[in-house]
């Protein structure tokens, strides 16, 4: 179907951002924004090289008002601005969420006992929200780091786990217990010393006795305090036993673990492994899905496949290489092919800088990620 555009002039504004497709591109260009204003000649002529009737100051007046149009793409780009959009409403629902996270560690310091009523109540909206989105949730978790690593892991904990549960069907109505568990699950790390959980080194045997101990300590300080469920007691006992055994404080086995407990090993080690800590800076998210891959044995496989499908082979922030030999940055992930996420393209196959922002297109399986590519050979994550 086609439709008819006004002839475009200096001084007027978009409505609608405005593509075309380059020759020998992969992917639609932004050429103007939604909002913005025609302030030269120059604009006008690249938007008349993509297609659009234009007044140009230097020709005689167009003779017609209208013209006709190819319908409209949908180029992928919108896909993904339209991720980030859905980022930053997901910030703000983890900013409410790491309030809460924040006043519970504030009270277990001051060795006063957690508010369960208001827990739950930030339970049920991260529950929430992560129904209504948890691809974008779940990226939050590995996008940005958080100076505050305990109140950010245990908000970041809880996201993932709930992101999880909602992939492998669990019931909405467990999602807000769900949640609570990854909040709370590291509560017991409150009566380890400081100095040991900062320690910029490697710990001692002792040190490391005294850290494996935060499992029984949490349940312990839950087990006191009124409406705690039973479930979340389970995660903060369990969530670093392993299905073969391997795990600590119990080596407890698939059989003895909480099904939430299956869940929050995972979430709790990949989380850990992309964080930034005082004794080492973080993995890249598909290094960390690497990395949990090659101790695969130790974590339930429906679980380990749920994370695959949730952050994707190759996670929003990854820098990648194209069989084309284009280079360029994940993002937004594809649920439905997740080794075909959204990728914004940086540089050529000569390693030349692309002009505008350049995008593939999912759908198209004339290419594939080759691997991952050198900061240096695509610039700055995307942000």
């Amino acid at each position: 179907m086609r439709k008819t555009l006004p002839v475009l002039r200096i001084g007027d504004r978009l409505d609608a951002p405005v593509y075309w497709r380059p020759a020998g591109s992969r992917g639609p260009v932004l050429l103007m924004a939604a909002g913005q204003r025609i302030d030269s000649e120059q604009q006008l002529r690249r938007l008349r090289e993509a297609g659009y009737s234009v007044e140009l100051p230097s020709e005689p007046e167009a003779s017609a008002a209208t013209v006709l149009v190819p319908e409209p793409v949908r180029p992928v780009e919108i896909g993904g601005l339209s991720f980030r959009r859905r980022l930053n409403e997901a910030q703000e629902l983890r900013q409410s969420v790491f309030r809460a996270a924040a006043t519970l560690i504030d009270r277990l310091s001051a060795g006063i006992t957690p508010d369960m009523d208001a827990l739950k109540r930030a339970g049920l909206q991260l529950a929430r929200a992560v129904s209504a989105d948890p691809h974008a949730m779940a990226t939050l978790t590995h996008l940005q780091q958080c100076d505050d690593y305990t109140v950010g892991h245990s908000v970041d904990v809880s996201i993932l786990m709930t992101a999880l549960a909602h992939v492998l069907g669990c019931p909405d109505s467990d999602l807000p217990t769900v949640a609570l568990a990854g909040l709370m699950h590291d509560v017991g790390k409150q009566r380890v010393p400081d100095e040991i959980l900062g320690k910029p080194g490697p710990l001692t045997r002792e040190e490391l006795a005294v850290v494996r101990r935060h499992p029984e300590l949490g349940e312990r300080i839950l087990a006191a305090t009124t409406g705690a469920p039973e479930a979340v007691l389970a995660v903060v006992l369990q969530h670093h036993e392993r299905v073969d055994g391997s795990g600590y404080p119990f080596g407890c086995g698939r059989r003895e673990m909480h099904p939430f407990s299956l869940i929050a090993a995972v979430a709790d080690t990949f989380d850990a492994l992309t964080a930034d800590r005082v004794y080492r800076r973080g993995l890249s998210p598909r290094q960390a899905l690497i990395e949990l891959y090659e101790e695969q044995q130790r974590f339930d496989d429906r679980v380990m496949a749920a994370l695959i499908r949730l952050v994707g082979v190759y996670p929003v922030g990854t820098r990648v290489r194209l069989t084309t030999g284009e280079t360029g940055v994940v993002i937004a992930p594809n649920p439905l092919d997740t080794t075909h996420p959204t990728v914004r393209l940086h540089r050529d196959p000569h390693g030349q800088l692309f002009e505008g922002a350049l995008y593939t297109n999912p759908s198209d399986r004339g290419w594939q990620i080759a691997g991952e590519a050198p900061a240096d050979a695509v610039g700055p994550a995307w942000e």
